[in-house]
């Protein structure tokens, strides 16, 4: 299991998509806002995330469901809820594979300064399309926001008998970064078909997923994003690994082969 970052685990004695492959090369821009509040890093790491949303905009790879909008209408940071929410929506008809920063600056205008960086990206196309046949659905239980010591726990259902992986994402400190939850020491999840926890009924005698804020974190409200990896055929999660590898890695397992599903929720500090 990984170490604490924004989400607590806790242990008790008793845990419409394209036909077509092939990476296209594209110049694309980023901007965000560089208020006293954040770091200059922090401000180009959302403006990369801006470029990088940029880049899969102009290949057709975007959407923004309603639920996602319910997640950050809930915050006081709209514009930075929906650039997250945005960005793991575009990655439902393919990915980055790598990228290169071209440039990056600090303007003012108005009073108001902004970060700008300016990426060529290889957008890759997944090489098949997803199985309509093979379902998958999940939500978290309860409320989006959640306040520090909540439960967060996963229920859902698949039509097919599948190996369930459950992964954190964490923007507000790891823009390229995913985190394995499940399967852990305590549970396999393979072979799984009809209804589902996470962690299992069984499993919440012994572990437990709660909403832990980042203490070091200015931001009052935390977004955070669990992804719901289904897989038909077997597939190892690293521990520990950035974005363009873990798509790189599904795409040559085959689209028709996995189902993913991404809830965002808040987290609050005070």
């Amino acid at each position: 299991m990984m170490q604490k970052t924004l989400l607590a685990i806790s242990v008790t004695l008793f845990w419409t998509l394209p036909t077509f492959s092939g990476a296209d090369s594209v110049i694309s821009k980023g901007m965000h806002p560089f208020p006293s509040s954040i770091s200059l890093d922090k401000c180009f790491g959302e403006a990369l995330l801006d470029a990088k949303k940029s880049a899969m905009s102009k290949f057709g790879l975007e959407g923004l469901t309603s639920s996602s909008m319910e997640v950050c209408v809930e915050t006081s940071s709209i514009a930075n809820c929906e650039l997250h929410q945005e960005t793991l929506s575009y990655f439902d008809g393919g990915y980055i594979s790598s990228f290169n920063i071209l440039n990056k600056s600090e303007t003012a205008s108005g009073g108001q300064r902004e970060c700008i960086i300016e990426i060529e990206a290889d957008v890759q196309r997944y090489s098949q399309l997803p199985d309509p046949n093979f379902a998958l659905s999940a939500s978290l239980k309860g409320k989006r926001t959640k306040l520090k010591g909540d439960e967060i726990l996963v229920e859902g259902e698949t039509n097919q008998k599948t190996n369930l992986f459950l992964m954190a994402w964490y923007p507000n400190i790891s823009d390229d970064k995913y985190y394995k939850l499940s399967p852990n020491t305590f549970e396999k999840f393979e072979n799984v078909s009809g209804k589902f926890a996470i962690p299992s009924l069984e499993g919440q005698s012994q572990y437990g997923f709660y909403a832990e804020p980042d203490m070091n974190l200015d931001e009052n409200v935390q977004f955070e994003v669990l992804i719901l990896l289904a897989t038909k055929r077997p597939f190892d999660l690293l521990e520990i690994e950035n974005s363009a590898s873990l798509y790189q890695r599904l795409n040559s397992l085959g689209r028709d082969n996995w189902q993913m599903i991404k809830m965002g929720y808040n987290v609050l500090k005070n």
